[in-house]
């Protein structure tokens, strides 16, 4: 009786290669997924990356652009772009874009990378929260001009009104959460600035913000009506963790355009991405500080676009095939034991 023992990988198999040499940047994770997004996907035409995409990434995709057709199909008259409102009209466009593009995240992310919710499952998770974040917004915004147009929200006193100021705070802590996994999603993929750049950045944007919360306080907090002092407490406290987060994930995504990451092409749109996350924030933060009207407006209007353009940039980043960067997980390897029987001598 003798016993054989040999090494073996217990996984169906795969097409192609599906892992990559970490220790090599510069290599394109797109030549090692032959079956998905390599030479096969491009023999197969430019739509074959949309096999890619599972029943969460069409629907992600299938929302965002009814949700765009929605919101642009009160411009669809003679009279859209004129000049009395034609500011309105680009700014709803702008808004439009925007939060269509913050919709299909998930959708972009697995188009641009197979399995992409295996291979970096942190920045899935980023998508999911920052998609979650815009439908939350999109259905306090249908609640307010449907149901509540004639319930004063300024009135504490109304039960109607608390509630609906403790579920409003649901599109910014979902927003920590994508910008948290974000963040935790590219320090895997490589994208790793200093812990001490991370704080200084997150705690400037921090304390710029609540330096110009300070005259407010005294309105804010009040002995008389403690529920409603600890609702604008807690609103002030998510507000400036959904500046701090972003901030750090701006860092993130900035640091990770620099160096021989690949696909290039994703790392450099994730870089614009970060900056204008981060520019947004500073400048968010810059409008609660008295300044001339004539500084203040621009400033707002800047505010507005970068915080338009952030998302559409990372969509077009996780379509370009920034999860790429990482590998597919492969099964761990073990000894399978094997017997053979010989025969008699």
């Amino acid at each position: 009786m003798a016993r054989i023992e040999h090494r073996r990988v217990v996984r169906p198999l795969t097409r192609g290669r599906v892992t990559r040499d970490d220790d090599d940047p510069a290599g394109d994770p797109a030549d090692d997924e032959l079956d998905v997004d390599g030479a096969a996907a491009a023999r197969r035409g430019p739509l074959a990356t949309l096999d890619n995409l599972t029943w969460l990434g069409w629907a992600s995709g299938g929302i965002a652009i009814g949700w765009l057709i929605i919101q642009l199909r009160p411009l669809f008259h003679a009279g859209a772009f004129a000049e009395p409102e034609r500011l309105d009209d680009v700014v709803a466009v702008v808004r439009a874009v925007s939060s269509a593009a913050a919709l299909a995240l998930p959708a972009a992310l697995e188009r641009g990378a197979a399995k992409a919710w295996q291979r970096a499952p942190w920045l899935y998770r980023a998508a999911v929260f920052l998609a979650l974040s815009q439908v939350a917004t999109i259905v306090l915004d249908q609640l307010r001009e449907r149901f509540l147009a004639d319930v004063d929200l300024g009135d504490p006193t109304q039960p109607i009104v608390l509630v609906f100021a403790f579920a409003s705070l649901a599109p910014a802590i979902a927003t920590i959460g994508g910008m948290w996994a974000l963040s935790d999603g590219l320090w895997d993929l490589g994208a790793r600035p200093s812990r001490l750049l991370l704080r200084l950045v997150g705690g400037a944007a921090l304390l710029i913000t609540l330096l110009t919360y300070i005259p407010f306080l005294n309105q804010a907090i009040s002995a008389e009506a403690l529920l409603v002092s600890a609702l604008n407490v807690l609103r002030i406290a998510v507000s400036l963790g959904v500046i701090a987060i972003t901030a750090v994930a701006g860092t993130h995504l900035v640091a990770g355009a620099f160096g021989r990451r690949a696909p290039r092409v994703a790392w450099i749109l994730a870089g614009i991405a970060g900056a204008a996350y981060l520019l947004g924030t500073f400048a968010r933060a810059a409008t609660g500080v008295p300044l001339p009207q004539d500084v203040l407006v621009p400033l707002f209007y800047a505010v507005f676009v970068l915080n338009a353009a952030a998302p559409v940039v990372l969509l077009l980043s996780f379509i370009a095939g920034l999860a790429r960067s990482a590998s597919i997980p492969v099964p761990a390897r073990r000894l399978v034991a094997r017997w053979v029987r010989y025969p008699a001598a």
